[in-house]
């Protein structure tokens, strides 16, 4: 039987799904505009959130170690989740937070050990390295809902000097993981800027990392296609001979 993160198809694109689904379903959950069912909506995105986690726990396990370490990191984030939807978002922020920070640095640990191990470009490799981005983008918007919490006022809305909710879970998910992409990009609209020293440097790091995965990830994935295109690594029995 083969071990592997690769060794059960189609997790890395069930992860990719369900981080898409959180991006561009979590504004119109989140949308302060609309009153009404306001608890639903945290509901709905509080299940949405946990199911993105469950699915990148899924993601990681390669092994039985990994499978119970995995879980046993993912379950206290679940609960923590559990516990802000019943009695309110901020009960439990800072250890939600902390313990999602740590899960998702782990998983994302583990997905990169699974793409600099493999000898292939394949359809999952792809989604893995595609996870990863979006799952960065997650880490960091959980390390902005630290800051938040810490110091009130972090971020701000450029020009009104209006401060601005970038807390995962507490109404303010879509604003934090916009952000988060934006500027793991370097896209920099300027809607809305870091407000203290720390939050700027928190965010430049944030630039740096998004633009080194890049770099090293197109050289990885490059390396990998070259090298098995002209023969320098074996092909598995059956596969296509490259055109």
């Amino acid at each position: 039987m083969a071990h592997g993160l690769d060794s059960v198809r189609g997790r890395f694109p069930l992860l990719l799904a369900s981080l898409a689904a959180l991006i561009l379903v979590s504004p119109f959950l989140g949308d302060p505009d609309v009153r009404d069912h306001a608890g639903m909506r945290e509901i709905a995105l509080g299940l949405l959130f946990m199911a993105m986690l469950m699915a990148a726990a899924y993601a990681a396990s390669r092994s039985r170690a990994t499978v119970i370490a995995a879980w046993c990191l993912v379950t206290p984030v679940l609960l923590l989740w559990l516990i802000d939807l019943a009695s309110g978002p901020g009960s439990v922020a800072i250890p939600r937070h902390a313990m999602g920070i740590v899960f998702v640095g782990y998983v994302v640990i583990l997905m990169l050990r699974y793409l600099f191990s493999t000898d292939r470009v394949t359809t999952d490799t792809i989604a893995a390295s595609l996870c990863i981005y979006f799952l960065l983008a997650v880490l960091w918007a959980e390390v902005y809902s630290i800051m938040e919490i810490l110091e009130p006022g972090s971020f701000r809305i450029a020009g009104s000097g209006q401060d601005v909710s970038l807390e995962l879970g507490a109404g303010g998910t879509a604003m934090a993981l916009y952000y988060s992409l934006v500027t793991m990009t370097t896209l920099g609209y300027g809607d809305i800027v870091p407000g203290t020293a720390p939050a700027r440097s928190f965010a430049a790091m944030e630039a740096v990392t998004g633009q080194m995965y890049l770099a090293v990830l197109v050289a990885r994935l490059v390396g990998m296609h070259i090298a098995h295109s002209t023969g320098r690594l074996p092909r598995t029995p059956g596969e296509d001979s490259p055109h």
